[in-house]
């Protein structure tokens, strides 16, 4: 049977949304106290503040995001076998993580509800990688479900991952119509984000960004040039190329990269 890394993603997604809100919905229990939730706000950064406090004091989930960043290291990547560092960045919230009453914040517990992305740094053989994994809140107060993200430096949320997948795997399977396998993705890489004047940069301008993600397909690696572009309605536009050459340099100007704006 074929893998079909969309097909899982996506389950995964909606198991961990409908669970979530399922979560959110659940009335408090006869006997407890309701806690009033530390919620987002400039203060707390999205809950990624109490969210660091939380996981910097609490040993074993700092071991559970660590190991299971190892494990998905040497799945998803596997080009080398030993793994000189593995150092734990800052996440990124998505949603609205919420926390047990202030009073309790000095134990700091973990949220009670919420999705955010643990970045992991990995070393190995001289080279640099990034692992991410998802994090969800449960309402029960118990340490949080981490589950694999796809590896690098992607800016898409969990939500858009799927979506490019399959329509990366579709322009891989249009290129190479003689095979039949199952395009999966390897890693992912930032390009940079679109400028006014038609450049790309580091710097973020809101008008969306361009990524590289490499694909594994028919026994050799096969390079697919992602743009998301704002699409005025609060979210993007997904459009797929396969490159002809080499990514751009960021800072220079791109006009090849008029192909993936303007196919």
């Amino acid at each position: 049977m074929r893998n079909s890394y969309n097909a899982v993603l996506m389950l995964m997604l909606f198991l961990v949304v409908a669970g979530t809100a399922f979560a959110q919905n659940m009335p408090e229990q006869a006997n407890a106290k309701p806690a009033e939730p530390v919620l987002p706000s400039p203060e707390n950064d999205n809950g990624a503040r109490i969210l660091m406090q939380y996981a910097a004091n609490n040993d074993a989930f700092d071991r559970l995001v660590t190991e299971t960043a190892k494990t998905l290291y040497r799945r998803q990547v596997n080009e080398c076998p030993t793994i000189e560092q593995a150092v734990r960045q800052l996440p990124t919230p998505y949603g609205a993580l919420t926390f047990p009453a202030t009073t309790y914040i000095v134990k700091f517990p973990p949220p009670l509800h919420g999705l955010w992305v643990e970045h992991v740094k990995i070393r190995g053989c001289g080279k640099l990688y990034q692992i991410n994994i998802l994090g969800i809140g449960r309402q029960s107060g118990q340490d949080p479900v981490v589950l694999g993200l796809l590896p690098g430096e992607t800016m898409s949320d969990p939500g858009q991952q799927g979506n490019v997948v399959r329509m990366a795997s579709q322009t891989i399977r249009k290129a190479n119509a003689s095979c039949s396998d199952d395009p999966q993705p390897y890693y992912t890489r930032l390009i940079g984000y679109k400028q006014a004047d038609g450049t790309i940069a580091k710097t973020e301008s809101r008008l969306g960004w361009f990524e590289e993600w490499t694909f594994r397909f028919c026994q050799k690696t096969v390079p697919v040039q992602i743009a998301f572009l704002p699409d005025g309605r609060g979210g993007y536009d997904i459009k797929t190329r396969i490159p002809d050459a080499a990514p751009p340099s960021p800072e220079k100007p791109n006009p090849e990269m008029q192909q993936l704006l303007n196919p």
